[in-house]
């Protein structure tokens, strides 16, 4: 309970600094904005003052020398904001990932190595980043952290939908469990002669069912790791229809739970021996997504660079 505390505690602040650095953000950008006229105007060489036939004072060579360094490190602390927005991001997928109560450990510890990695890249850039003087130099970084953005979105794909088969699976196995139990209550009321034609038509389907979501999930699961945009697509489908069929299964187990407390049975209470692959939840409302998607990262870098 400490740990689950901890947990939300953690993501809770990771939440208020996002919103925090969205505004931080959007600041330094709006700062940049201001300067771009200026700066506009000392790269149009015919910005000529047609009364004196001479550089205005807006564009000397002192001034535009001027304007042009503010340029640079304004850029520059527009780009370092975006750069911890998307660490910030990333930390959050990081403890979403880690308070995973379905997710099998060597999944778990090999998907935590790759966000780590992206932030040591991300830091790698921002370093980058805050070591630029020149125009050149900033574009080169923020070329490096638009290209970052772009990689951050489709890790963060990838992993939400981990995330979201290991719910799915989860709920699948909690089924499985009590699908057991009624069986053995079905062979109860069969024991005491029981019409049980119904019962069994259900509990059938309810078997093709589960065993439908699991050769989705199973299937979403290698071509979501493939790297291929088509293929990746095609497992985000599959999950959909698991999810589906999850729902689906749900709801038939409790028709045929009613159906066994209408004839008179109950669900057996001893343990059932199935095989159970990863650790199994609560039965939980399956939602779409799993709510780790950048918020806005697509933009974090899009106007920022000198011109």
């Amino acid at each position: 309970q400490d740990m689950i505390e901890h947990m939300n505690a953690t993501f809770q602040r990771l939440k208020e600094n996002e919103t925090r650095l969205i505004a931080e953000h959007k600041e330094k950008m709006e700062r940049f904005d201001e300067i771009l006229p200026r700066l506009r105007a000392c790269n149009n060489s015919t910005t000529i003052n047609n009364a004196t036939n001479a550089t205005t004072n807006a564009t000397t060579p002192k001034e535009c020398a001027k304007v042009r360094t503010e340029a640079v490190e304004k850029s520059k602390a527009a780009a370092l904001k975006a750069a911890d927005r998307i660490l910030n991001h990333l930390e959050k997928l990081k403890q979403k990932l880690e308070s995973s109560q379905n997710m099998p450990e060597d999944e778990l510890n090999e998907r935590i190595a790759k966000i780590d990695a992206l932030i040591v890249e991300v830091g790698k850039t921002k370093q980058k980043i805050q070591a630029a003087t020149t125009k050149r130099e900033i574009n080169l970084a923020l070329k490096d952290l638009k290209q970052l953005v772009a990689k951050v979105k489709r890790a963060s794909e990838y992993h939400s939908q981990g995330l979201l088969r290991s719910e799915i699976w989860g709920v699948l196995q909690r089924i499985e469990i009590m699908d057991k139990k009624l069986e053995c209550a079905l062979d109860g009321l069969k024991a005491n002669g029981t019409n049980t034609a119904a019962l069994d038509q259900k509990l059938a389907q309810l078997n093709v069912t589960i065993t439908q979501a699991k050769d989705k999930l199973k299937t979403a699961k290698d071509l979501q790791g493939s790297g291929n945009e088509t293929q990746v697509a095609e497992g985000k489908a599959l999950v959909r229809e698991a999810r589906d069929l999850v729902q689906q299964a749900h709801k038939m187990l409790q028709d045929i739970r009613k159906m066994i407390h209408d004839l008179g049975g109950r669900p057996c209470q001893e343990k059932q021996e199935i095989e159970i692959e990863e650790p199994v939840p609560p039965i939980t409302n399956i939602t779409n997504s799993t709510n780790n998607q950048p918020t806005n990262l697509t933009n974090s870098t899009s106007n920022g660079t000198t011109q």
